[in-house]
């Protein structure tokens, strides 16, 4: 009986230390995304980038300008490499602060949303606490989201846009 609890415990401790999901090789089909941020929105399978501003009617600044941006097959490979690495599906759907975390204004966020063989995930983090519950996870996915924002942004359609001129929030 001992045996068997004991070879119980390992196979829990093996699935819980694999990862969650097992992705496929090459890029499927459907594998698209938006990312926000503060200021900025990208979706992957319109191409529309999206910046939002304040508006100020007197200076006849709108509160969003939009552009179309296509990411190469490359780079949509590159992101999805990144994707599987980091364990997309694993990640919390919100990294929660602990209750050690002091709260930071003004705070950035990141959502990213993700559709992977006919699954979809939104996660969500912010800077607006010090410490996560599951801090590395959320160092993890801030690297991720910010490696796709820095593809993205390294357009010279987006280098070329007039910056926000929203102060963070």
């Amino acid at each position: 009986m001992r045996l068997f609890v004991r070879n119980i415990y390992i196979i829990i401790g093996v699935v819980l230390f694999t990862n969650c999901s097992k992705y496929d090789k090459k890029m499927p089909i459907d594998f698209s995304f938006i990312i926000e941020d503060n200021h900025n929105k990208y979706n992957s399978q319109t191409g529309i980038y999206t910046r939002r501003y304040r508006e100020i009617r007197l200076l006849n600044i709108p509160p969003t300008s939009s552009i179309k941006v296509e990411l190469t097959q490359k780079e949509l490979n590159l992101i999805y490499e990144s994707f599987k690495k980091y364990d997309f599906l694993c990640f919390p759907e919100e990294f929660k602060c602990s209750e050690k975390g002091t709260s930071i204004f003004p705070f950035h966020f990141i959502r990213l949303k993700i559709t992977y063989k006919g699954i979809t995930k939104k996660v969500n983090n912010s800077t607006h606490c010090s410490d996560k519950i599951e801090q590395r996870k959320s160092d993890e996915f801030d690297e991720f989201s910010y490696g796709i924002m820095s593809i993205i942004n390294s357009k010279q359609q987006i280098i070329n846009m007039k910056e926000s001129n929203i102060i963070e929030e």
